[in-house]
């Protein structure tokens, strides 16, 4: 057998190893090519994922655009408030940076949301601004007028009578027993809620975390109250019943027993308390009587049977009642689903608040010209309706109330054609004195509420650190004058106690 001399190689050839090094270098130009351009594989995955992160935000924008329309429909107004929109869109987007713009889109069709600054994403256009608009409807088919602040809801609308459609006069309702009622401003502002932040979700009541927002609510709330608008103090000095000018004492919102018989505890105190907050946060506002509480027959001491409690116009003032008594009243005027309760003692400084930013200057409110404005011994004004009885001596009031025009007697030593006179001199000290039923003059009334100042003073849920006289009773009596005891002022008492002088008002929330 010949044996094969040939030899065998293995490998490739020069040529065949070139065309492979162009082949790879093409396939590599490619392969960067596609990962690094505009069209790339990897920004293509960058482009799909920044546009799914963005439908994303833009589906919750959705959800919250939804929920708030079907609330403020709910809420009886008229098309979206933005408020409701930026409190919807805190829930979805609780970490986020959040902004409405409201003012890009001339035509007033459009708004525009922005989360994180990324890209705005555009809604209906609702309203915004303070803008008045029309909420839910009474029963003549009047639509309440609310703002992007302040939204007055009607406690029992089918039954309800809007009698003053003015949130610059004092917005006011007539429930279905022809109580009146007078709605007070808090702006849902930042400028109010500093601590506590605006377009929250507050937890139900009764809220018993150790850093509630509900205290952080309150805190908020006295913040706003401590001047005025015209950046004068508001609130007046705490003073004992003892001597008001010189005796400092601390005022709160706490427990005090003996306040109702519904008010049994701390506990059941402090729910009150946070639902007030709550209505007060959520709405913008609250109602107080119009007037000082009366009822249809005079009381003449403390031994007299209780009867219906009123808020009309010439009812005689319910006097010669004890703060818990007072309270239980109060509780008995509620009208629809709504709570009604002695005021807080931050509701009172939130009304003084109110009537100064509708203009009352602070004087009228906390020093000697609520004379101007109120019934005292050293005031005299003009009695335009009901009636009118005099202060006698051993702390009394006569048995006889007279009409406001009678002029078939000479009572010119306390009211002269229907002019309540004026006590100038200290050796008339008893003179000039009258209690009138409740509304008698509208010169003593501010922005549609009566007699803040004067006639009676009126019991409060509020606390003094005074060791026996634990209740405050705020704003003036007919038998003192103004600059001791104007609108601001507090009168200590305790929960026992009941006079001649002493009335009280109820709020609605």
């Amino acid at each position: 057998m010949k044996k094969d001399t040939k030899k065998t190689t293995n490998g490739i050839t020069l040529i065949a190893l070139v065309i492979t090094i162009i082949v790879l270098l093409i396939l590599a130009g490619v392969s960067i090519s596609m990962l690094s351009e505009d069209n790339s594989i990897l920004n293509r995955a960058t482009t799909a994922r920044e546009t799914t992160g963005q439908k994303q935000i833009e589906e919750r924008v959705s959800l919250a655009y939804n929920a708030a329309v079907m609330e403020d429909i709910n809420n009886g107004n008229g098309k979206l408030q933005e408020g409701t929109l930026s409190a919807e869109l805190a829930k979805l987007f609780p970490e986020s940076e959040i902004e409405i713009d409201t003012e890009t889109d001339t035509t007033g069709k459009k708004w525009y949301v922005t989360i994180d600054g990324g890209t705005p994403i555009e809604v209906e256009a609702g309203k915004s601004g303070g803008e008045e608009d029309t909420g839910v409807k009474d029963k003549n088919g009047v639509a309440i007028k609310t703002t992007n602040e302040t939204t007055p809801f009607l406690p029992n609308p089918s039954k309800n009578e809007i009698t003053n459609n003015d949130l610059s006069t004092g917005l006011t309702i007539k429930d279905e027993n022809n109580n009146e009622w007078v709605w007070i401003v808090v702006p849902k502002s930042a400028d109010v809620y500093k601590t506590a932040g605006i377009g929250k979700t507050l937890p139900a009541v009764p809220d018993t975390s150790e850093n509630s927002i509900y205290t952080k609510i309150e805190a908020d709330l006295r913040k706003y109250c401590e001047t005025g608008k015209d950046g004068n103090p508001l609130i007046a000095p705490g003073t004992s019943s003892s001597d008001y000018k010189t005796t400092t004492v601390g005022y709160t919102d706490e427990y005090v027993a003996g306040k109702g018989a519904n008010l049994t505890s701390p506990e059941v105190y402090k729910t009150y308390k946070q639902k007030m907050l709550k209505s007060v946060y959520e709405n913008g506002g609250f109602y107080i009587g119009k007037y000082e509480t009366g009822t249809a027959t005079a009381r003449k001491n403390k031994t007299d049977s209780l009867t219906i409690a009123v808020i009309k116009q010439n009812a005689y003032p319910y006097n010669y009642v004890t703060n818990a008594q007072a309270e239980d009243l109060s509780e008995g005027l509620k009208t629809g689903e709504k709570t009604t309760t002695l005021l807080f003692g931050v509701q009172w400084d939130l009304v003084l608040r109110h009537l100064s930013e509708l203009g009352v200057a602070t004087s009228y409110l906390t020093g000697a010209d609520s004379s101007q404005w109120g019934n005292y011994s050293d005031a005299q004004f003009t009695l335009d309706r009901g009636k009118y009885v005099k202060y006698i001596t051993g702390y009394k009031l006569d048995t006889t109330w007279n009409d406001y025009d009678d002029t078939t007697k000479d009572d010119s030593a306390y009211v002269l054609n229907k002019v309540k006179q004026k006590n100038t001199s200290s050796s008339e000290y008893i003179k000039k004195r009258i209690l009138y039923t409740t509304g008698a003059s509208d010169n003593n009334s501010k922005k549609n509420i009566y007699d803040l100042a004067g006639n009676v003073y009126e019991w409060t849920l509020e606390k003094t650190s005074d060791t026996y006289s634990l209740c405050a009773r705020r704003g003036g009596g007919f038998n003192s004058t103004g600059s001791i005891n104007p609108a601001s002022h507090r009168y200590n008492d305790d929960t026992s106690s009941s006079d001649y002088s002493g009335g009280f008002r109820v709020s609605l929330y």
